[in-house]
Parts: structure tokens; sequence; C-alpha cells
């Protein structure tokens, strides 16, 4: 006959594992709030060189996601398919930001970084884009060139260099 103690009744496990879930989902939850008052990690250099400007002013990105909506919205893509083409989007873009970074270095800032990190996003996703929607392309190019020619003395020759570096990481 077996004993049971006192100390742990029948369901005592499972109200353990259910406290010990507790405890860990809470503790997730705080490890990944910020109290940060500014960005941090690999992005936060890119957010410090625009301080004083406007989140979405003069960036390419927020116009190449909202392309890349709604035409997988036109399209009627699966949810599995759009999990796969948005991704396939962001990191092109983010990996040409880098690398267009990296290409001009630490000591060149302003419009030229800003003019080449315009260029590497608009790059990949032209590109990106292409492979995904290739009845689009010359709508993606049309696109470019609007962005490429906006703001005084456009194009830039930043935005060149970087969409030629975004380019080549879209084909990658």
């Amino acid at each position: 006959m077996p004993v049971r103690s006192s100390l742990f009744p029948p369901n005592a496990s499972r109200t353990l594992a259910r406290i010990s879930t507790a405890i860990l989902t809470v503790a997730l939850i705080t490890a990944c709030a910020t109290d940060q008052p500014a960005p941090t990690g690999p992005n936060a250099r890119l957010s410090a060189s625009r301080n004083g400007v406007p989140f979405t002013e003069g960036l390419a990105s927020p116009a190449w996601q909202q392309t890349a909506r709604d035409l997988v919205s036109a399209a009627a893509f699966s949810p599995l398919a759009a999990l796969h083409a948005y991704p396939l989007l962001g990191v092109a873009q983010y990996q040409a930001v880098q690398r267009a970074d990296a290409a001009i270095g630490d000591g060149d800032g302003g419009r030229r970084r800003l003019e080449a990190e315009r260029g590497a996003v608009a790059g990949a996703s032209i590109v990106t884009l292409s492979y995904l929607f290739p009845t689009h392309v010359q709508d993606f190019e049309d696109l470019l060139t609007a962005q490429a020619n906006a703001g005084p003395g456009q194009p830039h020759p930043g935005f060149a260099e970087g969409e030629a570096i975004g380019r080549a990481v879209g084909a990658a």
C-alpha cells in the first residue's frame, strides 16, 4: 500500500508546475520590458544619427513595407506565404542598411549616410519584391526613381551608392 505524505497532496506536482510556469512567464515579460529612454542594441547608432528628425521623414522603408502589404493583400497570399514574404523584405532591408553604413564608415555621416541608407533600403526592396511579385517590376522601379529624386539636388550620389549595395544584398 502506497504511503502518502501530508506535505505533498496528490495534485501537488501539477500545482507546483503551474506556479513555476507563472513565475517564469512573469520573469520573461519583465525581462523583455525596457526601461531605456533611447533605443539600444544594433540599431542604437542608426537611431542616434537621426536625432531631431521625425521618424518617417526621409526613410524609404515605410513606403516599401506598405507596398509589400498592399501586394500581399491583393495577391491573396495565404497567411503562411505572407509569413515568409514580410521577413524576406525586412531582413534584406536591414542587411542592406548595415552594409551601407559599413561602406560609408563612422567618420562620414549626415546627408550622405541618410541617402545611402535610403538607397540601400530601396535597392534591397526592389530586388526582393521583384522576386515575390515579378509582374510589378516597373512599379518598383518607378517608386525607386521617385525616392531617388525626392529632395533638393537629387539624385544624391549616396543614394546611388546605397542602391547598388541594396541590390547586391537583395540578390544574395
